[in-house]
């Protein structure tokens, strides 16, 4: 084994100590440094699933990579963190359609995680202090959908917004990015019927009714 690859080896091996992942018996990880505690490690967490899955794609490993990401997705549990591991999944997903332009399974692979994200990042939470009641939080998947919807062709969005809303019939934001882009492309009659379906759901916001 070259001197390089023996390298790569241990850089993947302390990455997958670092995320309690299978490494070989013999392998024994360097120390920390000075003032670093594992607790500090873990808080960070997510961070080294992003890292250890860019190194991978760097290295040419897309497979590893995506393997690395769906691990990531089915250990953490805390939202913000696996919006962010979306977020870098569809981002090396995007990616790889670009280097990939006549691949269209690339691209129908990019659209299903997407719709995967949605439908999997939470967003009904418990209200604080008020028992057996809930909000909802939209932030999250809207950060995934800047990503998604920012790549999409133009004569193409209005479908993805009618789509999602189905989806999101709550989502107010999105509602309203979806009405803002109807008018800019002089389709009036269709931002009117984004506007009348959410005040005829109940959705509660200031900015429907001013649009």
């Amino acid at each position: 084994m070259t001197r390089q690859k023996c390298h790569k080896k241990m850089l993947y091996w302390f990455f997958s100590t670092l995320l309690d992942e299978a490494v070989p018996l013999q392998y024994k990880p360097p120390d920390f440094k000075e003032g670093i505690m594992p607790e500090s490690i873990e808080e960070e967490i997510v961070y080294v699933w992003m890292n250890y899955s860019l190194l991978l794609e760097l290295q040419g490993d897309s497979t590893q990579a995506v393997e690395m990401y769906e691990t990531a997705l089915s250990k953490l549990e805390n939202v913000k963190d696996i919006t962010k591991i979306w977020t870098s999944y569809l981002q090396f997903h995007a990616r790889q359609v670009l280097d990939n332009k006549t691949n269209k399974e690339a691209a129908k692979t990019f659209t299903s995680l997407v719709y995967r994200a949605v439908t999997s990042i939470p967003t009904k939470f418990d209200c604080r202090f008020v028992w057996d009641s809930h909000w909802y939080n939209y932030n999250h998947i809207n950060t995934v959908l800047d990503l998604y919807l920012n790549s999409l062709p133009k004569e193409l969005l209005l479908t993805e917004y009618e789509r999602l809303i189905t989806i999101m019939p709550s989502n107010v934001q999105l509602i309203l990015r979806a009405c803002h882009e109807a008018i800019s492309q002089d389709d009036l009659q269709l931002a009117k019927s984004f506007c009348n379906a959410a005040i005829y759901d109940n959705v509660g916001h200031l900015s429907l009714w001013k649009m």
